[in-house]
């Protein structure tokens, strides 16, 4: 059974949560209490070296970090990962795209509102607007014609 160290809020946990049901793969939930210091702990740090999450831990013991690398993972052998190379690419480019576009700027301003430290970072928040309308500026642009 595969087991998913997970924070709900989390927007990077929250694609993994997606993939595994759109594909119907069973799993546990493992919830990590990030702010009480649970994921800078020794055994999490045992499973992502980064203590972060979600973290995917699979049937051999193995664990796999990072969103987008559980994604690949879990994808590999369905459509949402395509065999052929050049369509794979693109699929990895948009993982890519939003991991350095989308994540820092929408996910900050996103995580900040959820914690109540927007007006601490206020100088900060226009530039990351503007870097989040080009973003998804960039996603229509890009994915308006992809099924």
């Amino acid at each position: 059974m595969l087991t998913l160290y997970d924070y709900l809020p989390s927007q990077n946990a929250w694609k993994v949560r997606v993939l595994l049901g759109l594909l119907g793969i069973a799993y546990e939930t493992r919830i990590v209490s990030i702010f009480e210091g649970e994921s800078r702990t020794e055994a999490f740090l045992k499973l992502n070296p980064a203590g972060a999450v979600p973290v995917l831990a699979v049937e051999n013991g193995a664990a796999i970090a990072e969103s987008n690398a559980i994604l690949a993972c879990v994808a590999e052998g369905t459509p949402y990962l395509p065999a052929d190379r050049l369509a794979r690419a693109k699929a990895m480019q948009w993982l890519f795209f939003e991991q350095y576009y989308v994540e820092p700027v929408i996910g900050s301003l996103r995580f900040w509102s959820l914690t109540g430290r927007l007006d601490r970072n206020q100088p900060m928040v226009a530039g990351k607007r503007e870097a989040g309308a080009r973003a998804l500026g960039a996603l229509e642009r890009g994915l308006q014609d992809t099924p």
